[in-house]
């Protein structure tokens, strides 16, 4: 019904929205260069309230990323402690799952490091958290 009133093709701010079909304004323009700076730090936090587009101008820049030369991992930010934040984190970089924290810290950055020596890749972390 809201299509046909707006003669719209599809309902907006759908999550399975399209990249190439986002809207560019400023605001988004300026998430995308430092997007393309963060490439060179390798990690990086995301805010904004929820609808604002900071999932689909993410999933834009990972799927321009070379994965020849980057390991891009994604992880919400969520209500989560810091220990199942480590849990996360080691698991979306190939690592081990352990109990103490100081081990979790050990296996991320062992991953860090075997991405970077072993496999000459770039880890890009993105981490978001959404604020109201």
């Amino acid at each position: 019904m809201i299509e046909t009133f707006y003669n719209l093709k599809r309902l907006p701010f759908q999550k399975d929205i399209s990249t190439k079909d986002m809207f560019v304004c400023p605001s988004t323009e300026e998430l995308s260069k430092r997007l393309e700076h963060m490439k060179q730090r390798g990690i990086m936090l995301v805010t904004g309230t929820p609808g604002t587009g900071k999932t689909l101008h993410i999933r834009a820049f990972v799927e321009k990323l070379n994965p020849n030369l980057f390991k891009p991992v994604y992880t919400p930010l969520s209500t989560v402690n810091i220990i199942n934040f480590y849990r996360q984190l080691s698991a979306l970089l190939g690592g081990e799952s352990f109990y103490r924290k100081s081990q979790l810290f050990d296996s991320i950055q062992n991953s860090i490091k075997n991405y970077v020596v072993d496999n000459k890749k770039v880890p890009v972390i993105i981490l978001m958290r959404h604020t109201c």
